[in-house]
């Protein structure tokens, strides 16, 4: 059961219950999802040979909290929470429930000292914002003092929707070689994954499933280009 006060840095048995429940919820509208490709429409961008240079996907509004600074908590810093935005996956009477924001770049992330044998599920924080605690595997819970969280909204892409990425493969003499694939619940389908190659020589205009990219500087390595245009919705 969750504690009436908890002490910091001590670990509570949890109900299994309560925290299926906490981790089973979505919190956000998938309703208002909105189609976002990046980078945008006639920006400049550069990427390195395996980087995506073209990705798109269904977003939608998410509750999260930022973390502006780093909290340790647990006997010799068993666990750390790192600054960036967790995604809300649950509530119930005094706590809230988080995962990381893994697919943002400016996502937080919990690391655990070495000689922990717990493997953490997410995170805790009490809904009058004084108290953070890491729930582990175990259905325990690690508490301690919460500092420089704030609460508000932040794009979160959708995972139950189809994306679609276009990768740079390298240059062999004119051609450029680039991997269009489909991502779906965060596993690439097989039966999506396609390679070209183009001849610069021919033109500096790359079309792939209703993108257009025009190739400003490519090496093997390298490449640097403009983006006219991002794919076509998918059906």
């Amino acid at each position: 059961m969750t504690p009436s006060k908890p002490r910091h840095c001590a670990c509570f048995i949890l109900a299994i219950g309560h925290l299926a429940q906490l981790a089973s919820s979505t919190f956000g509208n998938p309703d208002d999802e909105t189609i976002i490709s990046l980078p945008g429409q006639n920006a400049e961008a550069t990427a390195q040979v395996g980087d995506e240079i073209l990705h798109q996907g269904k977003y939608y509004e998410r509750d999260v909290i930022h973390l502006s600074v780093e909290i340790t908590i647990g006997e010799n810093g068993a666990y750390t929470l790192t600054p960036g935005y967790y995604l809300k996956t649950g509530g119930g009477g005094d706590w809230e429930s988080y995962l990381p924001a893994a697919n943002d770049p400016e996502g937080g992330t919990i690391r655990k000292a070495p000689d922990v044998v717990t493997l953490q599920e997410g995170i805790q924080v009490s809904t009058d914002g004084k108290t953070v605690g890491v729930v582990t595997n175990f259905y325990q819970a690690v508490y301690g003092e919460a500092k420089g969280i704030t609460r508000s909204t932040r794009p979160a892409l959708s995972t139950e929707s189809v994306q679609k990425a276009l990768v740079y493969g390298g240059k062999a003499g004119n051609n450029i070689k680039l991997g269009y694939r489909e991502i779906w619940m965060h596993i690439t389908r097989p039966s999506e994954i396609q390679f070209v190659e183009h001849d610069l020589s021919e033109s500096r205009i790359v079309e792939s499933h209703g993108a257009r990219i025009e190739i400003l500087k490519a090496t093997g390595d390298a490449i640097k280009y403009r983006v006219l245009k991002g794919f076509s919705p998918t059906k």
